[in-house]
């Protein structure tokens, strides 16, 4: 299952991840933030991923990339 989460490349913080219902819900009703986000030269990255050997894994705000 595809998940997705947002990744501020500026200080390496992780949003809390959510799944492609919710995805597909909230970017079909925000179409503006979204293509704003990620076309205005944003450091913040919309990222999609896959697990495939823990169904339960996700991104979460108390994860940071150093």
């Amino acid at each position: 299952m595809k998940k997705y989460v947002w990744l501020n490349l500026d200080t390496g913080e992780f949003s809390n991840s959510w799944d492609e219902e919710m995805h597909k819900a909230t970017f079909d009703h925000d179409a503006d933030l979204y293509e704003w986000i990620t076309t205005n030269g944003s450091r913040i990255k919309l990222i999609c991923y896959e697990c495939p050997n823990d169904d339960n894994f996700e991104f979460c705000n108390l994860m940071r990339l150093k």
